[in-house]
């Protein structure tokens, strides 16, 4: 997974996530689609994508998705932005089969914790995923 967050116009974080750092995977229990990454200073993007309810992602196209943004994931005071609510972006899946999974996907994501002015200070998440995915 590769990602690109945008703090402001002079500052961005970069997480290129790949073995451990990196998961994707779809659920048979109803947990839809996810994808994770983390670079090594702890930030890290969740995605979940659900196709018709809960079902997870089965076919090339475009979805809308719960995207997560947290600064550093070690540090439970750390502001965790999101995209719930009114801009919830989009992910498109180019390619998906029973093994992999590629595409891309764009956000705004706001602050909803404390750290931050809740629901004013944001970020923007666009990114990259390619590779093998786990079946749960």
């Amino acid at each position: 997974m590769n990602a690109t967050i945008v703090v402001s116009p002079i500052s961005t974080i970069t997480i290129n996530a790949k073995g451990y750092k990196a998961l994707m995977g779809t659920s048979f229990f109803g947990g839809g689609t996810f994808i994770d990454g983390t670079n090594e200073a702890n930030a890290a993007v969740y995605i979940n994508v659900y196709n018709s309810g809960m079902m997870a992602v089965n076919s090339p196209g475009t979805y809308s998705f719960s995207c997560e943004y947290r600064k550093n994931v070690a540090d439970p005071n750390a502001p965790i932005y999101s995209n719930n609510g009114m801009n919830t972006g989009s992910i498109t899946f180019t390619s998906i089969s029973d093994h992999s999974m590629e595409g891309f996907f764009s956000a705004v994501c706001r602050c909803n914790s404390s750290g931050c002015v809740l629901g004013v200070d944001s970020v923007i998440v666009t990114g990259t995923f390619k590779g093998d995915h786990l079946s749960l």
